[in-house]
């Protein structure tokens, strides 16, 4: 008897090895992904480029690739270098790239100079990094060769930016406070002499447009909350005296 219960709780022989090759499948499936995933990538980075990226006065056309090179980082295809290093933040070093060609087995200042050159791309690399970032968010980037990006952070800066730029007289002391840390002689050349070509306008305008169609949206909003909260009390009120009213006709 329980030889025979035995044989029908046992599974099958081809169940076992079924269940087997799933197990090893799932295991090889998830060893492939471990290889094929060494870096884990950012959600963002399926992202397309959508924001709008100003270099020295000049509307940089997306998408765009940055890479680290010896003058700072260089935008492709547009063929234009972003002239920025470790100098702009204080770090002591030549342009971040060591250039000469000796050998330096016993040149401990050529050692120190390729050490600074290595952590300087590594800095260029996350600056570009930030501003890659910013445009895949659809943010307003502009660049001062020498300075920091400038990202406007809040969509508040980014109507004034669209705003001023898109007036025929721009208020120079507005300007000012979006770049703030920009000296005067180098961002008033740039952004009040800058010429906007029919898509620069036109992705201006539309950033403008959406921008007020949702400050129009949050503040309706906001007024149905606020006009909510007003009447809140009193209809609380009438339905405590209506609520007294029944319990009293009740009894």
């Amino acid at each position: 008897m329980s030889d025979e219960n035995s044989s029908i709780c046992r599974p099958p022989e081809f169940w076992r090895r079924g269940t087997l090759l799933i197990l090893l499948s799932a295991r090889a499936g998830m060893t492939s992904m471990a290889v094929g995933s060494d870096l884990p990538q950012p959600e963002d980075s399926n992202r397309q480029q959508s924001g709008l990226l100003i270099l020295n006065g000049e509307h940089i056309r997306l998408p765009i690739m940055l890479k680290p090179v010896k003058d700072g980082i260089r935008l492709e295809p547009a063929g234009r270098i972003y002239k920025y290093s470790q100098e702009a933040d204080g770090a002591e070093h030549e342009n971040g790239f060591a250039h000469d060609a000796e050998d330096d087995s016993f040149n401990p200042g050529r050692r120190k100079r390729k050490k600074n050159g290595q952590a300087s791309v590594r800095f260029l690399e996350s600056v570009g990094g930030d501003i890659d970032e910013s445009l895949r968010f659809g943010e307003i980037t502009v660049l001062f060769d020498g300075h920091p990006p400038v990202i406007l952070p809040s969509a508040t800066e980014e109507l004034a930016f669209c705003e001023q730029l898109l007036s025929a007289q721009p208020s120079e002391q507005r300007l000012a406070e979006l770049f703030t840390g920009i000296p005067d002689t180098t961002w008033k050349p740039a952004m009040l002499g800058m010429d906007l070509d029919a898509g620069t306008r036109s992705w201006m305008q539309s950033r403008q447009r959406s921008i007020v169609a949702s400050e129009a949206s949050n503040n309706e909003s906001v007024r149905a909350v606020q006009l909510l909260n007003r009447f809140q009390y009193p209809l609380t009120v009438l339905g405590m005296l209506l609520g007294v009213l029944t319990l009293g006709h009740m009894l």
